[in-house]
């Protein structure tokens, strides 16, 4: 698969009157798994070739669902919840070479993500990147999710006196 024009060249084989070319030439720009190149001989007969040209030009997709682990409700980046966070990607590619890989970036560059389906996140207050990349080597908008969970009762500190937690509430 590729994400540029395809340059294909095809033979012509005729042994009564011969071909008008040895080889018909064409580039292809759309994309899709094959398209036709039509041969011809000296006498005017025609034949159409299918050739692969496996080109992709679109850049793949990805959707995702962020809940809850306590209440199932919908967790919105960029705030502050109590709870854990169940985390699904949905990468899709409409171009027709199919999806390579998704990645993450968490900081200190892109990786494999291998964990697409309801994966746990827990404790943490960080920023992720995601993105998919096609066989083609489209590569996706990126997604951005500040995670922020804090679970952690909070400690109480004395000045001046003495202080004593009576009840943790999470």
């Amino acid at each position: 698969w590729t994400n540029k024009d395809r340059y294909i060249s095809q033979e012509c084989n005729d042994s009564l009157s011969g071909c008008t070319a040895a080889s018909f030439n064409k580039t292809f720009t759309t994309e899709g798994k094959t398209g036709e190149i039509t041969i011809s001989d000296k006498v005017g007969n025609t034949n159409t070739c299918t050739v692969n040209k496996y080109i992709d030009k679109t850049k793949p997709t990805l959707g995702y669902k962020l809940t809850d682990d306590t209440a199932g409700a919908n967790y919105t980046p960029g705030t502050w919840s109590k709870h854990g966070i169940y985390r699904d990607l949905y990468p899709a590619d409409t171009g027709g070479s199919g999806v390579k890989e998704v990645q993450y970036n968490d900081g200190a560059g892109w990786y494999t993500e291998s964990y697409l389906d309801h994966w746990w996140i827990g404790e943490t207050n960080q920023t992720s990147k995601y993105r998919v990349i096609d066989n083609a080597g489209n590569i996706s908008d990126e997604l951005s999710f500040h995670y922020m969970i804090d679970w952690t009762p909070p400690t109480c500190v004395s000045s001046g006196g003495s202080s004593t937690a009576t009840t943790n509430s999470v």
